[in-house]
């Protein structure tokens, strides 16, 4: 209990030992056994009920493990010797560096989301959530709602995390180095340029010709090779490490997550009313960053393709875990293991994980170009491509808002 917990009473407390405190506790076994009723065994709990408990119960863990991250440590932990800590406005991730400095730790919280949104919003587009008919693509919820971040500086959504890094923290004069499918890396060289910062861009051979584009013409580096995004990754990781460039990950690092959290306010201060939103699923930091915004006050439903499936298998799993991918949203969706930090955050807040084939992806692409004329790539359709296939199925009083999240396309299927 966070009000019995004195850090000193732990004594010489090691960094891997608050790690378990603060994380490894979300492995607990007990949430997998099945349930009776108190003192008396012979009347099981329903799997409906037991559904909702094991729900409730991850969600006590990771606000426990929140609240332990919210002890401030100083760098005298490393030699063993803790203080007292005081609690601050919401979960932190210590960052050591060289020497065992301590450095700059983020949140990814409400708080967060918004202060970095006074300084973020005179760097990135506000937007539009086009409100349209329901029926115009195939559902019957009450309402729905596009978040066209197909509209945003360079072509998705990524513009807010990729100039979030910039804002946050310091450039060294190496510049910035990132691996991507090619709309992150397209929104680092953006803001890279807009800053006047060096940039190398990694991606693999599936990187789309317009992406590629976009990414040169911004006067950064572009580097293909690779087959997928993993591989485009360590390549990145081998060049920062030798180069001194900074390194900015495309969704497992808190700037990515907090950066892109700003849709999920945009989001609910156009539409407060909204009950659920479904997002299309790579990495995971578009879903991570919304689902520190609302944190459970609408239902997250994320979408995945069901050839790029790495949230689902990591639910499934309990924990982050490699998948093969491939696809037609693969360059966009196409990551191999969910980041850590967005599982966390995911395990807590996302509700329900759909999976939709190519077809329907495709399918959603036609449907978003007839019915409003607005181009989206393919896994900027995705999202929409679980209410025209089916695959999720609101029910007549919800209010859906669904992410549009990227235009990066030369080809529409028409």
């Amino acid at each position: 209990h966070p009000k019995e917990v004195s850090l000193p009473s732990f004594g010489g407390i090691s960094l891997s030992a608050l790690s378990d405190l603060a994380i490894g506790i979300n492995k607990t076994e007990f949430l997998d056994r099945p349930f009776s009723r108190a003192g008396n065994a012979d009347q099981p709990i329903s799997r409906q009920q037991q559904a909702l408990f094991r729900r409730d119960a991850r969600r006590d863990i990771v606000h426990a493990s929140e609240w332990s991250r919210r002890l401030i440590v100083s760098a005298d932990l490393l030699s063993g010797h803790a203080h007292r800590g005081q609690p601050t406005d919401g979960p932190k991730l210590l960052r050591i560096g060289a020497g065992g400095t301590q450095m700059t730790a983020i949140a990814i919280n409400r708080e967060t989301i918004s202060g970095t949104y006074n300084r973020l919003r005179q760097h990135i587009r506000r937007t539009p959530l086009l409100s349209v008919s329901p029926t115009d693509f195939g559902s019957d919820a009450a309402e729905l709602h596009l978040k066209l971040e197909c509209l945003q500086h360079s072509g998705s959504f990524k513009a807010r995390g990729a100039f979030t890094h910039f804002l946050l923290g310091s450039i060294p004069d190496a510049g910035v180095v990132a691996a991507s499918g090619g709309n992150h890396g397209a929104a680092v060289a953006f803001a890279a340029a807009h800053f006047n910062s060096l940039a190398s861009i990694f991606v693999p051979e599936i990187s789309a010709p317009a992406k590629q584009e976009a990414i040169q013409k911004t006067g950064a580096r572009l580097v293909v090779g690779g087959a997928r995004y993993a591989e485009a990754l360590s390549a990145a990781d081998d060049y920062a490490a030798k180069s001194g460039a900074k390194s900015l990950h495309a969704y497992d690092q808190p700037e990515t997550l907090v950066g892109q959290g700003t849709v999920g306010l945009e989001m609910e201060a156009d539409a407060p009313g909204l009950t659920t939103i479904l997002v299309a699923v790579g990495g995971g930091g578009l879903i991570g960053g919304i689902a520190a915004w609302y944190q459970g006050r609408a239902k997250i439903v994320a979408v995945e393709p069901e050839t790029s499936c790495c949230l689902h298998a990591a639910l499934e799993a309990n924990e982050p875990v490699d998948v093969d991918v491939s696809g037609i949203a693969a360059d966009s969706l196409g990551a191999k293991r969910i980041g850590k930090l967005p599982f966390a955050l995911a395990q807590t807040y996302v509700e329900e994980v759909v999976r939709v084939p190519d077809d329907a992806i495709i399918a959603a692409q036609f449907a978003l170009w007839e019915k409003t004329r607005i181009v989206a790539e393919p896994g900027g359709a995705a999202a929409l491509a679980a209410l025209t296939s089916g695959a999720y199925k609101p029910q007549s009083d919800e209010r859906v808002g669904v992410l549009v999240c990227g235009a990066n396309t030369s080809s529409l299927p028409i």
